[in-house]
């Protein structure tokens, strides 16, 4: 049985998140999508601090 190990990686690994690609440019495909959106789950934020408040006491 014979076995071939390629001496380099046979994938191209994509680009680190924030960082330029091959051809220079950014785009927002490339950045992570919102963790949180304030405009959004702002009833959820109010629910959130509600509950931290009484925690406290």
């Amino acid at each position: 049985m014979h076995v071939h190990i390629a001496p380099y990686p046979t994938r191209q690994q994509p680009a680190p998140i924030g960082q330029p690609s091959l051809d220079g440019e950014i785009y927002d495909d490339d950045l992570p999508p919102e963790l949180f959106d304030e405009d959004e789950d702002r009833e959820d934020l109010v629910t959130y601090i509600h509950i931290a408040e009484h925690v406290e006491d």
